[in-house]
């Protein structure tokens, strides 16, 4: 028993051991994005594993319905002979928090000193602005790669419907 669970409060949520991440890729800003789930299923059948999202409305949507919780980051640290990332997940709010931020790195801040090498900490504003092309990663730490591709698909099949 937790600490929590003691004292007589809810116990705190945990992240999965496989947390869900998607790739989202920028055709026109967030008017027309690629999405594409992550991970693996181990399920057979599955015909839509991703597909494509028209506008900020149905980013927002599809962000809700889905469990998106965090912007995701990823770092290389190791290159040969196998190459590994370290994945931040930079918990947001809600959903509409994660939009409104995307739609924040899509607006460049004018730069007025140039700088050659900076080597401060904190990130200068064309690191953290997206260009018009670019790609992100969402993450559902709460859900299980698995469960996030089949809520993906089951999404995307919504929209297209039934066989005709």
């Amino acid at each position: 028993m937790t600490a929590p669970e003691r004292a007589g409060g809810e116990a705190p949520k945990s992240m999965v051991s496989t947390p869900f991440r998607a790739l989202f890729l920028l055709r026109n800003k967030l008017e027309n994005i690629q999405v594409v789930p992550l991970g693996s299923t181990h399920a057979h059948g599955i015909t839509v594993l991703g597909g494509t999202l028209a506008g900020r409305p149905e980013l927002l949507a599809f962000v809700t319905k889905i469990g998106f919780d965090s912007i995701v980051e990823s770092f290389q640290v190791s290159d040969l002979p196998h190459p590994s990332f370290l994945r931040t997940f930079h918990l947001i709010p809600s959903p509409e928090a994660i939009v409104r931020i995307l739609d924040q790195r899509l607006v460049a801040e004018p730069r007025y000193v140039h700088k050659v090498l900076e080597l401060a900490a904190e990130k200068a504003p064309e690191q953290l602005t997206l260009s018009p092309h670019e790609a992100f990663q969402l993450g559902a730490t709460m859900l299980e790669a698995a469960e996030g591709i089949l809520r993906i698909s089951g999404w995307f099949e919504d929209r297209i419907g039934p066989p005709a």
